[in-house]
């Protein structure tokens, strides 16, 4: 089950425009609800069902601190200690004119910090992680990606997770429509993903795919904690032997997320903006110094193609230079 939210805001138009944006505009990982009064507040406290409460600091009193809720937060309109003891209970305290952004952040530690750990069974070996990455558009990354893992399904049990956004999968494998990374992040949340992962996974070619989110907002508005959450429980689950990440720019962190791979194929292009693009990139990792990593990136130069305007079919693609080239990659050889 998921985390239940309740906010209870005195501002009943505040209340409504913070709830919308938590509902429509942001994914947050709470099932999130308005209560209108208190006596709503103290029945559904009372029966178990607030993880968290957003309150109003005017509205917050002895009687409502009293209640079994995990977690309170506290609106208030001047900005004070984060954490403080307010009428006898340990608050968290929520500047209430800050951008709705910075509180979709509060309540996304919130829920990390109530959620139970991840438990790594000690007998089921942890799938290998590998990333395509690239800082540059149209380098042929997704394609890399979708035959890389084609050819390694056909030795290894692989999942191909895209963590890009839009229809261009879909199309490409011919598996338009049905669930994607949203349905499977919602599932993980309510800690039901076991009971529902063959029915959220599509198969091409003998490779599971988990599709990509439709709307660019989706992948921008995957938290960090939640995307580490489920490839964790992906690696651990026993399913898969190795996962392939088609990663994307667009992520919040995504060098956070290729420290996590053992491998990360670099696609690169010899255009002069592509190749600046790419060594930014490689030395901003440097200054950082994140040598590691960077030990770990293979820069790949991809065959050029062309399909003359129309959408290739995947399979063709295999009998061609670029095919070739990503079974000498698998294999190992020197392309």
């Amino acid at each position: 089950m998921k985390q239940v939210l309740a906010v209870y805001e005195g501002d009943q138009g505040y209340a409504r425009g913070l709830t919308g944006y938590l509902t429509v505009r942001h994914r947050v990982p709470f099932q999130v609800v308005t209560l209108t009064k208190e006596e709503m507040v103290v029945h559904m406290a009372a029966s178990g069902k607030i993880d968290v409460l957003l309150i109003g600091a005017d509205a917050y009193n002895e009687q409502i601190g009293a209640l079994p809720i995990r977690k309170v937060l506290l609106l208030t309109e001047e900005i004070c200690a984060s954490e403080m003891v307010y009428l006898g209970r340990e608050v968290r305290t929520v500047y209430k004119y800050q951008s709705m952004e910075k509180i979709v952040d509060v309540l996304r530690a919130c829920y990390e910090a109530l959620r139970p750990p991840l438990i790594q069974p000690e007998d089921v070996a942890q799938a290998d992680c590998i990333a395509v990455y690239s800082p540059v558009k149209r380098c042929g990354k997704t394609m890399f990606a979708l035959l890389y893992g084609q050819q390694s399904a056909q030795k290894v049990r692989t999942l191909y997770l895209s963590l890009e956004y839009g229809k261009g999968v879909e199309q490409l494998c011919g598996l338009e429509g049905g669930a994607d990374l949203a349905d499977v992040l919602d599932q993980f949340e309510q800690g039901t993903l076991s009971d529902h992962l063959p029915e959220l996974v599509r198969r091409w070619e003998g490779l599971d795919v988990i599709l990509p989110v439709r709307d660019p907002e989706d992948v921008r508005e995957i938290s960090w904690e939640s995307l580490q959450g489920l490839l964790g429980w992906l690696r651990t689950c026993g399913v898969y032997d190795r996962i392939l990440l088609d990663a994307a720019e667009a992520l919040y962190q995504p060098v956070k997320l290729l420290e996590t791979c053992s491998r990360v194929f670099l696609p690169v292009r010899e255009e002069w903006v592509a190749k600046e693009k790419t060594e930014f990139f490689l030395e901003g990792l440097r200054q950082s110094g994140k040598t590691e990593l960077l030990g770990r990136i293979q820069e790949i130069s991809l065959p050029e193609f062309t399909w003359n305007g129309t959408m290739p079919g995947l399979i063709q693609l295999q009998c061609t230079p670029f095919g070739d080239y990503v079974r000498h990659v698998l294999s190992g050889e020197p392309a």
